[in-house]
């Protein structure tokens, strides 16, 4: 399945639920720092397959940065739910936020995408951060998001 791809939206211009896991992606920023940090920001939604979604998964997996071998994406997502990872119920589905690094699919979102698997869910709404325009020096960024282009 092709991933469907929007244009590059400005934040005011994405779903509730993706503004929602922006704020929380970028943390404690207060209101004025956070208008001006999402400003230097365009942003893009695809849909992908589940099963794409779990084989991008499963490949940072076997890259390494998962805690141990693992049989397959179904022996990972088994011991995912067992480490008692508080897994929420989500009513809406928020985007997870990929991860502008090879070896690693998500930079936010790993609890929403392992409860999608657990619902069922046969598509993964995946959010992506493009750079506009450089931050001034000294500006604070947030969490990794001054890495994503």
């Amino acid at each position: 399945m092709s991933a469907a791809t929007s244009p590059r939206l400005r934040f005011g211009e994405l779903p509730g639920p993706a503004r929602s896991a922006v704020r929380v992606f970028c943390g404690e920023m207060r209101p004025a720092e956070f208008r001006r940090h999402v400003a230097r920001y365009g942003f893009s939604l695809k849909t992908i397959s589940m099963r794409e979604a779990q084989r991008r998964a499963f490949r940072g997996v076997q890259a390494g940065t998962g805690p141990r071998p693992f049989k397959g994406f179904d022996d990972y997502h088994r011991w995912y739910m067992r480490e008692g990872r508080p897994i929420p119920t989500y009513a809406s589905r928020w985007p997870v936020i990929e991860s502008p690094f090879a070896d690693e699919w998500l930079e936010d979102g790993w609890h929403r995408f392992h409860s999608y698997v657990e619902a069922g869910d046969t598509i993964v709404l995946v959010l992506r951060f493009h750079l506009l325009e450089m931050a001034e020096p000294g500006h604070r960024m947030g969490t990794h998001a001054a890495s994503l282009t």
